[in-house]
């Protein structure tokens, strides 16, 4: 199992530290990668367009696709597709957080949204699959499903932001 680097950065300040700056010109290539996914995936937005690889955080690489490897081998990946397991809702994305102006985890590349449709931001959490938030808590990732305002896909690589 590859777990995240420990300790986790907590807040703004320690996550910059650990993951750099993105507002840094070259952010993308000194600290982003590519990664083939386990198994496809498709666009949450647009189901009909598969996902093969994503750009995560070199940081948080091995982690996020050891994570998805489990999901895939307990699930299968027939499974995940027939059971709309299968949605991306993206990863790296130089924003700001939902209803605020700090920035996402998402602009670090340190997160990702996996099934958006199950547990919309706000909604509770209680229907998200939890193949997914075992994978990924096992690993150190936080589970947004977990927070006073659940945000159930929504999976970071920090604690405290």
């Amino acid at each position: 199992m590859i777990r995240l680097p420990e300790p986790l950065p907590y807040g703004r300040s320690s996550i910059e530290e650990l993951y750099g700056d993105p507002y840094d010109e070259d952010f993308s290539k000194k600290y982003l990668v590519s990664v083939q996914l386990p198994y496809f995936m498709v666009l949450s937005w647009m189901p009909q367009r598969a996902v093969e690889s994503i750009r995560v955080h070199r940081a948080i690489a091995d982690s996020l696709l050891d994570a998805l490897t489990e999901i895939c081998d307990t699930v299968g990946e027939d499974k995940l597709h027939e059971l709309k397991w299968d949605y991306w809702g993206g990863c790296y994305n130089p924003r700001p957080k939902t209803n605020g102006r700090e920035l996402s985890t998402h602009a670090w590349g340190i997160a990702i949204d996996l099934n958006p449709h199950f547990a919309p931001y706000g909604k509770p959490s209680s229907g998200y699959p939890k193949p997914f938030w075992l994978a990924f808590e096992s690993r150190g990732w936080i589970w947004g499903g977990r927070w006073r305002t659940p945000d159930a896909m929504h999976f970071q690589a920090a604690r405290g932001y």
